[in-house]
């Protein structure tokens, strides 16, 4: 309900709010999730793909918000620090030794985090392959939890700056990786590569 003939207490209750389909709740619930389980790759599971990008209750906030101010839609953030930093400045990365943070970060890190990124001699096809094989590792968008995941940057985390200075190599593979047992992770992308 985003129609503005609707008066503010209206809009207030029920923009962006509408029953949950699954349980039938009139309270929107709290996803805590950082990832969704996707449907194949590029196959978002109802428009959802990584909390980054969007999460069901902020979906429901920002709807509603954009209702009372009679907006076309709205964006919700952490603080307002944070807006004002969206705007100002997805990249900032410690590890950079060019990063005004990396010394801090060097000193406390063993390491940058669990991010690897790879390419596949073969091109897009076998990336997607890779991708579609793993058993352990949860196809999923980007970073994560303490589950490891794969992406096809390419085709999901950054399909949107396809063709522009930003796009990622066609046979670039992504990891979040996870707590797994180490052995189950290498065994599991052996078992990917080799198809």
């Amino acid at each position: 309900m985003s129609d503005t003939r609707h008066g503010f207490e209206t809009l207030a209750i029920h923009a962006g709010q509408e029953p949950d389909a699954g349980t039938g709740s009139v309270v929107v619930p709290i996803y805590q999730t950082s990832t969704y389980k996707q449907d194949g790759v590029g196959g978002l599971r109802g428009g959802y793909e990584y909390g980054r990008s969007a999460n069901p209750t902020r979906a429901a906030l920002q709807e509603c918000l954009a209702a009372l101010e009679g907006g076309a839609y709205g964006l919700a953030f952490a603080s307002g620090l944070a807006a004002e930093d969206c705007l100002l400045r997805a990249v900032l990365y410690p590890g950079l030794p060019d990063h005004p943070g990396h010394e801090v970060a060097a000193k406390q890190m063993r390491a940058f985090g669990g991010m690897v990124s790879f390419t596949v001699h073969g091109g897009e096809e076998t990336a997607l392959r890779v991708c579609e094989r793993t058993e352990v590792f949860i196809l999923g968008e980007s970073l994560g939890g303490v589950e490891s995941l794969i992406e096809h940057p390419a085709r999901m985390t950054h399909v949107s700056v396809a063709g522009s200075q930003l796009e990622v190599p066609a046979d670039l593979v992504r990891l979040s990786v996870g707590i797994e047992t180490a052995d189950d992770l290498l065994a599991d992308l052996a078992h990917a590569l080799d198809g």
